[in-house]
């Protein structure tokens, strides 16, 4: 499928403007408590941690301020968000006791301000792409939109105890632990990026030596948001020189 993230940036531009407008103010987007959005409460089949099992499936513990955009078109007032990564649910707070459930049913994107990054975060429905031809699931973040475009996806997963009695050595619990997936959508075509080998093999050929030199130089590896959005950074300036 082709990667139009350039005109999802242009839908997306009242969105990133959502800051400016107060909580509780009627700014032309539409407002749960108006009864314009009807969420379908998700709750039944959901996959909850195991009870014995340390942490939970949320992408961040914290509520994030922010807005989403259904598949209708229709985009929300702000409000505190967060997503449920093992079951590819966004949870929107409405009322301080009151939480609305929107699933890849209903819900096209959402975008939140993270206070604790300092910026703005923006996810929208994976299955736009397609990897080995088959179509990606849940929602991925939209670290960099150009021609050539980087996505985050991160997904949830239990670790099994790896305690060791002779050692007194591990962990003696299962836990929850994120696992972060980083891909280049370029002509088209999404490619996971594992290793600095597979950014390498994606940029263009005249830029390899002196992409992989400052990597190396400046030990970056493109398994992270930061590590990799410099190595990136880095390309696009070789590009413009």
């Amino acid at each position: 499928m082709k990667c139009y993230l350039f005109l999802l940036v242009l839908l997306w531009l009242p969105l990133l403007l959502y800051a400016q407008n107060a909580p509780g103010i009627e700014s032309g987007l539409f407002r749960l408590e108006n009864g314009t959005f009807n969420s379908t409460q998700l709750m039944i089949g959901r996959k909850m941690p195991p009870p014995e099992v340390k942490g939970n499936y949320y992408l961040y513990s914290t509520w994030q301020n922010g807005q989403f955009t259904l598949k209708d078109g229709r985009s929300s007032e702000i409000y505190p968000l967060r997503y449920d990564l093992e079951n590819a649910l966004l949870e929107i707070q409405w009322q301080p006791t009151q939480v609305k459930v929107a699933g890849e049913n209903v819900l096209k994107s959402f975008i939140w301000n993270n206070e604790k990054l300092g910026q703005t975060q923006t996810f929208i429905l994976a299955n736009t792409f397609t990897l080995n031809g088959t179509p990606l699931a849940a929602y991925v973040e939209l670290l960099h939109a150009a021609a050539d475009s980087l996505l985050l996806k991160t997904e949830a997963y239990i670790k099994k105890p790896d305690y060791v009695v002779g050692l007194d050595m591990g962990r003696r619990g299962a836990e929850i632990k994120k696992r972060e997936r980083y891909f280049l959508c370029s002509q088209s075509k999404l490619y996971e990026i594992k290793k600095r080998k597979d950014l390498l093999s994606l940029v263009e050929i005249q830029f390899r030596k002196a992409l992989n030199k400052y990597m190396k130089s400046e030990r970056l590896r493109p398994d992270s948001r930061e590590e990799l959005l410099k190595i990136w950074q880095y390309y696009l300036k070789l590009n413009k020189s």
